[in-house]
This record gives C-alpha cells, structure tokens and sequence, in this order.
C-alpha cells in the first residue's frame, strides 16, 4: 500500500471532489485548475498505484477546506456511469429475499401440507441462506464476482425449480432443494457495496450506503407483493420458479456492467478467521444482530397488534410504515457528507433508534401506533448505512466482500431469534410488554457496541493497513 495512502484527519477532512486546486507554481495565477480527485484518487481497492508526482504536488499546496455542511444529490450520483445499472439489477436479483419465504410457505400450503412443514421448510431456507452467505463471499474475495455469482445463482435457481416440482411429501428431496436454493443465494448484497468505492467518488459514498440500504426496503415491499399477484393469476410451483429466475436474471445483467467483471480480489495474507480476525469489526456485527432482532421480533408483534386492536390490515400497515420511515431516514441521512468520525456516529445511531422504539411500548390506538412505527423506523437505515461504512474501512485486506456478507447473515441469524423470542412472549405476557423485547434486543446491540468501544476505543478504526479502503475514507 501507497505510503500516501492516509486516512484524513477529524480536524482536516479530505478536500471534496468539487474543490479546486492549483498545482503550477505558488506565484503563477495561470496554472490551469485540477480537480482533487485526479490528484489523490483511489483507483478502487484492486491494487491499482497512484501517480505519486501529482500527490506530492497535492501535499504541498493543500487546497483551502470549506466549513460548510455539504449535500450530496442523489439523481446527480444516479446519473454517473454504471451506478443505476449496479443499483437496480441488485435489486431485481435480491428479490428472492423478500419473495421465497413466503412462496415456498404458499407453494407447501396449496399442495396440501400443514403449517409445520410449511413453518419447517422456510426456516431451512432461511438458515441456509445466513450460512452460505459468508462461504460465497470468501469465495468472490479470492476468485472475483462474476463466476462466484453467476455458478451460485444458477444453482440456485435449480434449487427453486426442485422445490417447485418435487412431490411435497418427499421431505429429504425437498429438503436438499431449499438448501440449494437458499445456500447458493447469490451474494449481490455484498458484492455490490464492495463495489461503491470503486464507482462513486469519496464524499459520495456513504450516500450510495444510505440508497442501498433505503432501496432494501423496496423489496422487502414488492416481493409479497409479487408473490401474491403470481399466485392470483399462476399455480404456486410457478411462482416459486419465478423467484429463483428473478435471482438469476438479476446477478446475470449486474455481471454485464464493467465494474462487475473488472474488480479483482486483492491478494493478501489469509486467515482462517477472515474479516471476523478485526475485534472492532466483530462488535459491529454483534450489535447488527441485536438489530436485526428488533426486526424480527417486530415482524411478530405486528402481527399479535393487529389481533390486539381487532384490526386484520394493521399488521401490513405497521410494517410498512416502518420500511417508509427507513427509507426515508435513509435518504435523508445519505444526503450530507459527515464528517465525524464513523465509529462515535454509529454510537448515536444506535442508541437513538434503541430509544425510539421504546415507545412502542404505550400501545395507542392505530393512527397513533402507525405514527410510532414510521417514528421508529427513521434511524433504522442511517444506522444500518454507518455500520456498512464502518465495515468496509476495518476489514483486513481481502475480505471486503465476506465482512459484508457476515454482516447480511448476523442480521439473518438476528431476525430468527428475535422472532421467536416474540412469539414466545407475545404467548406468555401482555401486549405492551411484549414490545419492550423490541426495545430491548436494539438496547441490547447498543449496549454490546458501547462495551466494545471502551474495551477496544475508536482509534482501532482508523488503521490504515485495517483496510483495503481506508486510503478511500
């Protein structure tokens, strides 16, 4: 790594890309302006060198640093070059997230099998997908995206089409089909954020975070719903088949962009542990699972609400307020460029959105509750966003894409546990204190957070050789 290679700091921010300098002479008024970006520009995380004459030259003539609060615009960030591309076929293609859960459970239904097999096979898909996740992104940092991505998505697919044609009561042949389809779930979540450093200049990239995360939940939304539109017009093995060709048509046109099949992993030392090796890095993670328990359990009590208040359509209503409230969080916390320091202000971001789900808690009528979950919703994102800036910059040096995708699958391991520990107490204590689980998994993952910042301190962080894209930040 560049000797030049350093992480700017909290009192003199990185200069932003619409700075000017001059790189003539200090007497000469006529020397042509040079974007910074030319001079001290990361090439992507691939290994690629700086030109060290014009950095130099940076150095010596530091531009002037604006003390004004920068915004970033997010149609002008969506108009550069393969940015929507990546965005929307990322989308398309993790829309079997949101679709196989409840295709799979629909599909069982409708071939006669009871809600436990239904139940059971879900649960399979969804824990084999957390468990392959980070095996595939270890596999993209050491052989590259596209031949990772396309061999699993096919896979997957296959699976999907198993799982929609087997015969119901052959529990182990379907039981081998959802593994496939769930464990080979392409890694495009992961593969697209180890990709925003290379597309998107330095004080543009915590807002392509910030539309990553607010977009998830698009399809989170769409994908019941295009479930419940297939089943309306095609038998349920159709559907099912669908989902794993969403997946597959998704991962094909996101390896066609160039930044896809010319991001090379980087060749660095391995470790058995990979990413989890960071002790800073490993705390993030765990507090994402506290999150991501607030999420599931969340997902239940909505459910036990709407029975609560008599009221079949709340349960879909909370929901979505919730995803509109982070998506909105999202975007809004993505339009300024912080300049704080990550760590501290994921330490913000979580004990904010620990506290605006305690509210909940109070139960009111309906208008009042939707209000409550938008409200709790708006931190969601922005946390979510910081911890993915956080990951990238500590991984160690080739295990972005992996650091990524045990991210996604603690999240997953997270929402389970959170939804069966609210199941078990929306059966055993009142309605009111069964939201204080919500509450109290997002206390719990704020609390783990605050307790590994003071055992390991902030400063972990900001590790040049912590990072393949810490000289980005």
């Amino acid at each position: 790594m560049s000797a030049f290679h350093e992480r700017p700091s909290e009192t003199s921010p990185a200069p932003s890309r619409a700075t000017r300098i001059s790189t003539g002479s200090p007497t000469s008024a006529k020397s042509p302006p040079v974007r910074p970006s030319r001079l001290i520009h990361h090439l992507g995380r691939n290994g690629r060198e700086h030109d060290k004459a014009t950095t130099r030259t940076a150095s010596r003539f530091p531009p002037p640093i604006s003390q004004e609060v920068e915004t970033v615009q997010y149609v002008a960030m969506l108009r550069q070059k393969y940015v929507a591309h990546l965005l929307g076929s990322s989308i398309v293609g993790r829309l079997p997230n949101g679709m196989a859960p409840i295709a799979i459970a629909i599909h069982l239904r409708q071939q006669q099998a009871g809600y436990a097999v239904a139940g059971l096979f879900t649960a399979i898909y969804a824990l084999s997908t957390a468990a392959g996740s980070p095996l595939l992104g270890r596999l993209v940092d050491r052989f590259g995206q596209p031949i990772v991505m396309l061999i699993s998505a096919a896979g997957s697919a296959i699976g999907f089409f198993a799982a929609a044609f087997l015969p119901v009561d052959d529990y182990l042949l379907l039981g081998a089909s959802v593994v496939l389809a769930g464990a080979l779930t392409p890694p495009l979540e992961a593969c697209l954020r180890s990709l925003w450093a290379d597309i998107l200049p330095k004080e543009q990239l915590e807002a392509g975070y910030a539309l990553d995360s607010s977009t998830q939940q698009v399809i989170f939304i769409s994908g019941p719903l295009l479930v419940a539109g297939g089943i309306a017009v095609a038998p349920s093995e159709y559907v099912v088949l669908a989902t794993g060709l969403f997946g597959l048509i998704g991962v094909v046109v996101f390896c066609l962009a160039p930044p896809a099949w010319r991001w090379r992993p980087v060749h660095a030392e391995r470790h058995w542990l990979g990413p989890l090796r960071s002790p800073l890095l490993t705390v993030v993670l765990v507090c994402n699972c506290g999150v991501g328990a607030a999420m599931g359990a969340f997902s239940i009590l909505a459910v036990a609400y709407s029975e609560h208040v008599s009221l079949p359509t709340m349960n879909g209503v909370l929901l979505s307020a919730n995803a509109v409230g982070a998506m909105i969080g999202g975007i809004v916390y993505g339009a300024r460029v912080w300049k704080s320091r990550d760590s501290k202000r994921l330490l913000v971001l979580l004990g904010t959105l620990a506290a605006l789900y305690l509210p909940l808690m109070l139960t009111p009528g309906a208008i009042a509750m939707t209000v409550l979950a938008f409200i709790g919703g708006l931190f969601l994102a922005p946390a979510l966003t910081c911890s993915y800036v956080l990951v990238g910059r500590i991984c160690p040096p080739g295990t972005v894409t992996e650091a990524f995708a045990w991210l996604v699958t603690i999240f997953l391991v997270g929402n389970a546990a959170g939804a069966a520990t609210a199941g078990a107490a929306v059966s055993s204590l009142p309605i009111n204190l069964s939201f204080g689980a919500m509450a109290l998994f997002a206390l719990i993952g704020f609390a783990i957070y605050v307790v590994g910042l003071r055992l390991i301190g902030p400063e972990s962080s900001s590790t040049p050789t912590e990072s393949e894209q810490s000289t980005a930040r």
